[in-house]
């Protein structure tokens, strides 16, 4: 498994992976999710009814993808943007 970043909310480390074998409607099921032991925030909850094929580790790994994921800053969306208009620009520009 890869390294899970630190809670977004309170910068915590200690993180753990919860887990475990269900039934839904009749299916075994996987659940997954990664949470925080200091704020108890969680991050995506994955099974492996929504992964066509998936196994134990898949859905584990999928948990660690989810909770690592981050939205931009706004300084970030705003350099992000910015670099679009100027790529833009310049095909623009070599198309004419």
């Amino acid at each position: 498994m890869s390294e899970l970043k630190s809670c977004p909310f309170c910068g915590s480390t200690k993180l753990k992976l919860e887990k475990k074998a269900t039934r839904y409607r009749g299916h075994k099921a996987y659940v997954a999710s990664i949470r925080c032991n200091s704020c108890h925030a969680r991050g995506g909850t994955v099974t492996n009814l929504t992964i066509p094929y998936a196994v134990k580790e898949d859905v584990e790994a999928e948990a660690y993808r989810r909770w690592n994921r981050r939205w931009k800053s706004e300084s970030e969306r705003i350099f992000d943007a910015d670099r679009d208009i100027k790529c833009k620009n310049r095909t623009e520009e070599a198309e004419s």
